[in-house]
């Protein structure tokens, strides 16, 4: 068994969603600090050369338009060999970012619409 902690020693909620595929993991930070953003979130993604490997730190990833409270990662993470997606909180939106080799670039954001009560009519 192996222990992953948070590089830092700050508490930002490392874990708090997680995705494996294969020998790679990706673990969300979402109350992590970007920039001057706070609380805008950061994914660390880790890789093992097979099961039996320990798993090493391969890239922490965050939005590039980052705003606060956003928690990149907060409610929902997937991962396959191709793509990393990453809930954000209250804002919908999902990140996705490119795996390409040791590259992880950002591919693209998802805005979903909102229905509040406002939006079906209810007041």
């Amino acid at each position: 068994a192996q222990t992953i902690r948070y590089p830092n020693q700050s508490s930002v909620k490392f874990g708090n969603s997680l995705a494996l595929y294969k020998n790679m993991l990706v673990v969300s930070a979402p109350l992590e600090d970007s920039g001057n953003y706070s609380d805008a979130g950061a994914l660390y993604v880790y890789s093992r050369k097979d099961p039996q490997s320990p798993f090493v730190l391969l890239k922490k990833i965050a939005s590039p338009q980052p705003f606060d409270q956003m928690k990149l990662g907060s409610a929902a993470l997937a991962l396959n060999s191709s793509y990393i997606v990453a809930t954000t909180f209250n804002s919908n939106r999902i990140e996705i970012f490119r795996i390409e080799g040791k590259e992880i670039p950002f591919h693209t954001t998802l805005e979903m619409p909102y229905y509040g009560p406002s939006d079906i009519g209810i007041t």
